[in-house]
């Protein structure tokens, strides 16, 4: 078994990951310890399993696993002492996993755990910023205890600014935007490359806004300028106004291009 790290998580942030990375449902059930072992049912969408746990050997070697047949799994998974029921979303760190769990039984709560192979890695691990308090040797908050003895009285964790902000930088990295996520000089000849026909691109990717310096036509240049960060109610409105913006340009340059194309008798008429 890995040595596990346990944090607390806010709620809204755990909904966010959820949206953003999906989620994998998880039931576990528990049976009362005997003779200084635990075993307990887990059930995904691809396995089933029997989890044999010795409580007082060392974690490298304390959990067994035995695979079920998944109508054998849920029939005991009826009769355990008590059940958890999780949603896990999967956060890719630089050089972790963080496994995101939203609990909805035996009640509402949210954790971020990170596994290790060795006592020495958890204890160099520092925590991201969008972490909450480290519960990792608090026994209320291991899932057995919580399927057989019900969630601990653990205040809700609110999302700080900054853990909003470190957290949408991890979103944004891993998503198709980073396919300009480098340097200025190359963000900025993205941004000369898709400004003449997708200009609302860049507000929804996140790229520097563009700049378009008057001169003749060989002469214009688009200089990229830094985009403040936004809360993302202010980022889903700076799309929907460029949208609009585009729209609005695509529209007048329709019509110039009609009016252009008439014949000179019928544009003097108008």
């Amino acid at each position: 078994m890995a040595v596990s790290l346990r944090f607390l998580i806010s709620p809204s942030l755990s909904r966010l990951i959820r949206r953003e990375y999906g989620s994998e449902q998880i039931r576990e059930g528990y049976f009362v310890p005997q003779s200084g072992r635990q075993s307990h049912i887990k059930i995904s969408a691809t396995e089933a399993q029997l989890v044999l746990t010795s409580l007082d050997a060392e974690p490298a070697a304390a959990e067994d696993y035995v695979e079920l047949p998944r109508a054998h799994a849920e029939a005991m998974l009826q009769v355990s002492a008590g059940t958890l029921a999780i949603e896990r979303s999967v956060v890719p760190l630089r050089d972790h996993r963080a496994f995101v769990d939203r609990f909805f039984a035996p009640g509402p709560l949210d954790l971020v755990s990170v596994d290790f192979g060795s006592e020495g890695g958890a204890a160099d691990f520092v925590a991201p910023v969008w972490f909450g308090a480290d519960v990792s040797h608090e026994e209320g908050y291991l899932n057995r205890v919580m399927a057989l003895s019900g969630l601990p009285s653990a205040s809700v964790v609110e999302a700080s600014n900054a853990a909003l902000e470190a957290l949408l930088d991890i979103i944004e990295g891993n998503s198709n935007a980073t396919d300009f996520a480098a340097g200025p000089g190359e963000q900025a000849t993205a941004v000369v490359e898709i400004a003449s026909h997708a200009p609302v691109a860049a507000l929804a990717i996140g790229l520097p806004r563009a700049r378009v310096v008057s001169g003749p036509h060989e002469n214009t240049q688009v200089i990229a300028e830094p985009r403040p960060r936004e809360t993302p109610d202010k980022q889903l409105a700076s799309v929907i106004r460029g949208l609009s913006a585009a729209l609005s340009d695509t529209r007048s340059e329709a019509d110039e291009e009609e009016q252009r194309s008439r014949p000179r008798w019928k544009r003097m008429s108008h």
